[in-house]
């Protein structure tokens, strides 16, 4: 499903687990409990989508449009890669636009954000442990009761806490 327009698609509860949707116009999509994990939305266009609920474990999102995109409670934490090591894979958030995404309550236990803007963002309750934040810009957002144990916040901008 790369590149094609899902624009107000309503696909809440589906599962696409693993689905190739880089590039994807999913502007005010529902995807309300969807499950997404280790789904490619790589520079996909999720504006003003609701993705509330939805696994996304071990998804990239790199360099994915969210601004406006409701993430209450969504997972965005790893996944655990079933081989003799047991590799835990992150979900990758690398360069992600989130202005204004209200990820309230949303799980993002060692998420790949760095360079992301979460510019207004809201992550209130949110889960950010071992995140790799390095780079990104948190001007005007809300961290209240967010965990943020162990992440690397260097050079992020605009930290208030």
């Amino acid at each position: 499903m790369s590149s094609l327009d899902l624009s107000g698609v309503d696909l809440a509860g589906a599962n696409l687990s693993a689905a190739l949707l880089h590039c994807a116009c999913l502007r005010k999509a529902n995807l309300v409990g969807t499950s997404l994990p280790m789904a490619d939305l790589s520079l996909a266009d999720l504006r003003d989508a609701n993705l509330s609920r939805a696994d996304l474990r071990g998804a990239s999102l790199e360099r994915a449009t969210l601004n406006g995109a409701q993430l209450v409670r969504a997972d965005l934490g790893p996944v655990l890669i079933q081989s003799s090591t047991g590799r835990l894979w992150s979900a990758n958030l690398h360069r992600a636009r989130l202005d204004g995404a209200d990820l309230s309550g949303a799980m993002l236990k060692r998420a790949v954000l760095s360079q992301s803007s979460l510019v207004g963002a809201v992550l209130k309750n949110a889960e950010l442990s071992d995140a790799k934040m390095a780079g990104a810009d948190l001007r005007d957002v809300d961290l209240n009761d967010t965990d943020l144990d162990g992440a690397d916040m260097a050079d992020v901008v605009g930290m208030i806490h």
